[in-house]
């Protein structure tokens, strides 16, 4: 009964002890602060209205930030002064960060430009003083809970330890009391040996005479009344045997599950521990993913508006080129109409002057207009050759992402491995259960026909002191000589049978615990692996997603690269045809030196015969009759001759017929016909 209560007892400290383990929690609470700070000058920046505000704000949080940071290195330096960091709105949030209780970093941006030297200097030092502030970096836990829980196990445990000195002092008495009563049953038994020595004696005197017979039936009485005495005593004997035996096995349990209770203990911690650092671990490669997603998604997003810019400007584009092709048309119809237009007035100097000039100045503009077409085609295939570079280092970065998910794959076979290998190592455990369950039934078997056989040969001794006592009395002293032997033997067998029972209890309870620490290291391992492969299906859908993605960016990559083809081909027509035009223009300036050549020679004929005219009148003064009527009839060939030299000849021209005509007599004698 004892030992069962002990055992119910143990099973519910172990109950508790896990109870505890599920109830410990840590609470550790972190914080981050992020700040960004940046000095903006009017003069660099050209900032107005709130942007301007906004810069002053900066500045004068940037300064307040240095005069903190002033303080705080007084502050390391040994020096009692008071930290403002309530001045401003920065510094009060960054409390914690600068001389507090946290780990800081500060990323210093710098210029190598020699315009921005004065900024990276204040920089710098802005750094170097920042490095001499010193933080208490401290881990934020509330243990409350822990260590509320750890009094009420310490409790528990005390109150455990108090029941069972009282019951080890309980049985030691008991024990005590069993020695008095073994030792008393010592001297009862030396007692009765010398009591049966004189009986014996007495017996032996005495058998010649024939009225002693009574004498010798109450002695033999007596002996069975103290052979039955005796039994009694042997059975208190064994009883008393057993509860030692049972309190020193009571006393090994204890220290075993003082023990198993330490082991257990420094285990959990142990346990709680790897937990920590496997969370720890997973969650700064969850962080670490994460990170890596959302840089790929913001980079993406960056390259969507940019391939939205470039469709944008490709429709600009696209609509300078209509435009241009719409004067080209109009171009080409001008051109045909100034064609036409020199063909049926050749002529008209004047309106070919300006029709020459505003060709001129078209063609100079579309050259012009070539050239910024030709220099923004340049900038467009660099931003084309600087999307594909762009473009290869997406694919390396989506290349190292595969790399390392296929890395994390890797780790997950590997630990599918060391699953495997474990529950292998687990069957080989339950094998070596199930064959030492197999001996213990085999030991318990044989300990059966053991105790059979002492049954049978106690039997057999039980008739052999039946059949002792009604022997003969001088046969007595060699009974009792075989009974005391044969039950010091009998108590050494009962005493090995109990101890082997007793081992067999402790190796099956043992067997028990190793078996459920199994199981619960099975369970656990269990968890993590379905933990894992939660974690590999997350990441390969993330993966399928950029993968999608990456897919998308492809064929918006092969739609701009089609784009810009259609560019290029657009722009080879367009040169193409800048190239006619210019053709075009040159066959038109030979055309117009041609003209300009036969008009000069007409006019050369003109002035030569207006000299044979005037030397013809300077000959013919006598013939005046005739020369009024060449006058009357040369008038209407004058204005006709004038309107074609307003149309044909440049005022220089002009000038030169007024002084001819200034020195004609012809001039003369029309003005004395007037």
């Amino acid at each position: 009964m004892v030992v069962r209560e002990l055992e119910r007892k143990i099973v519910q400290l172990e109950q508790d002890n896990k109870e505890l383990g599920d109830l410990l929690k840590e609470l550790r609470e972190a914080q981050i602060n992020n700040g960004e700070t940046g000095n903006s000058q009017q003069k660099t920046s050209g900032a107005e209205g709130e942007r301007l505000k906004e810069a002053a704000n900066i500045n004068k949080s940037l300064s307040t930030l240095g005069h903190v940071i002033m303080i705080l290195v007084d502050v390391a330096n040994g020096k009692q002064r008071h930290i403002p960091y309530r001045d401003s709105r920065l510094t009060f949030l960054l409390q914690d960060s600068l001389g507090g209780n946290s780990k800081t970093m500060i990323i210093a941006n710098v210029s190598p430009s020699i315009c921005c030297a004065a900024e990276t200097l204040n920089t710098l030092k802005f750094a170097q003083r920042a490095k001499l502030i010193q933080n208490n970096a401290v881990v934020n836990e509330d243990s409350t809970g822990d260590v509320i829980a750890l009094q009420h196990q310490i409790r528990l445990l005390k109150s455990t330890l108090t029941n069972k000195e009282q019951e080890i002092r309980e049985l030691q008495m008991e024990l005590e009391n069993c020695y008095y009563a073994i030792e008393e049953n010592h001297l009862g038994l030396l007692i009765f040996k010398s009591e049966l020595a004189e009986a014996y004696s007495k017996s032996f005197r005495g058998r010649a005479d024939p009225d002693k017979a009574f004498d010798i039936k109450e002695n033999e009485d007596m002996v069975l009344i103290s052979a039955e005495q005796l039994r009694v005593k042997d059975k208190s004997l064994k009883t008393m045997a057993q509860a030692a035996q049972q309190h020193s096995l009571l006393e090994e349990e204890l220290k075993q599950q003082k023990k198993n209770l330490e082991e257990s203990s420094e285990g959990q911690l142990i346990l709680e521990e790897q937990l920590l650092q496997m969370e720890y671990t997973l969650q700064y490669e969850r962080s670490a993913a994460f990170e890596a997603l959302e840089v790929l998604e913001h980079e993406i997003a960056s390259k969507n508006d940019e391939i939205c810019r470039l469709n944008c400007e490709v429709q600009d584009w696209k609509s300078t080129a209509e435009t241009l092709k719409v004067s080209y048309e109009e171009i080409q119809g001008t051109s045909k109409k100034m064609k036409a237009s020199l063909l049926s007035h050749i002529k008209n100097e004047q309106a070919l002057k300006q029709a020459n000039e505003n060709l001129v100045c078209i063609v100079k503009d579309q050259e012009r207009k070539t050239e910024d077409l030709l220099l923004q085609i340049g900038l467009l295939e660099r931003c084309n050759a600087e999307k594909m570079k762009e473009a290869e280092r997406c694919k390396q970065e989506k290349e190292g992402l595969i790399q390392i998910v296929e890395e994390r794959e890797c780790c997950i076979k590997d630990l599918h491995k060391d699953i495997a290998i474990s529950c292998l190592k687990q069957e080989s455990k339950e094998k070596e259960l199930e064959d030492a369950i197999h001996a213990q039934l085999d030991a318990e078997k044989a300990l059966k026909q053991e105790k059979e056989i002492l049954l049978k040969i106690k039997d057999v001794k039980d008739r052999t002191i039946e059949h002792f006592q009604w022997l003969a009395i001088a046969s007595e002293q060699d009974l009792l000589g075989a009974r005391c032997f044969s039950f010091s033997k009998q108590v050494e067998k009962w005493i090995e049978v109990s101890v082997l029972r007793d081992a067999l209890k402790n190796a099956q309870y043992l067997a028990k615990l190793e078996i459920e620490e199994k199981n619960t290291r099975i369970v656990k391992s269990e968890e993590s692996i379905f933990h894992l492969k939660q974690e590999a299906e997350q990441l390969q859908a993330s993966l399928e997603a950029l993968k999608f993605e990456n897919e998308k960016l492809m064929d918006k990559q092969q739609a701009m690269e089609f784009m810009i083809t259609k560019l290029k081909f657009e722009n080879g027509n367009l040169l193409q045809d800048i190239m006619n035009l210019s053709t075009e223009r040159e066959d038109m300036l030979v055309h117009f030196e041609v003209i300009f050549g036969r008009i000069g020679e007409l006019s050369s004929g003109d002035m030569q015969l207006m000299e044979m005219l005037g030397n013809v009148l300077n000959t013919s003064e006598d013939e005046n009759e005739i020369a009024m009527g060449s006058v009357v009839c040369d008038k209407p060939h004058e204005s006709a001759r004038d309107s074609a030299n307003d149309l044909l000849f440049p005022p220089t021209t002009k000038k030169t017929e007024e002084n001819i005509d200034g020195r004609s007599p012809l001039r003369e004698v029309n003005s004395l016909h007037m």
